[in-house]
């Protein structure tokens, strides 16, 4: 037990190091950069949406930034966006004709 509380204590005798604190907000910066909410926020952010996108758009943008995912992989992130009030949802039928697609665009 006495090994213990020496290991403990050494910790404690190194405030200046900073090592745990850097670490911990290095994970919370790679939590915010990684995933498909993450990505959509910098398409976002870019423009990307200053008009409407089908879910097709926005696969085929992430793919060109080495992100592949399914449309199934869209909807979490999408309706969490639409919750932020960071984008909007509306169907819209194709210019060919057809069944109306849903498409997302900026909020603002």
């Amino acid at each position: 037990s006495h090994h213990l509380d020496g290991v403990a204590k050494s910790k404690e005798e190194q405030p200046g190091t900073g090592k745990p604190k850097a670490k911990s907000n290095s994970n919370i910066t790679k939590a915010r950069t990684t995933g498909p909410k993450a990505w959509m926020l910098e398409l976002v952010e870019e423009g990307f949406f200053n008009k409407p996108k089908s879910s097709a758009n926005i696969i085929e943008e992430l793919e060109t930034r080495s992100h592949h995912l399914q449309a199934s992989d869209l909807t979490w992130p999408l309706e969490s966006l639409c919750h932020d009030k960071k984008l909007r949802r509306k169907k819209i039928a194709p210019e060919k004709g057809g069944k109306e697609v849903l498409h997302w665009s900026n909020w603002g």
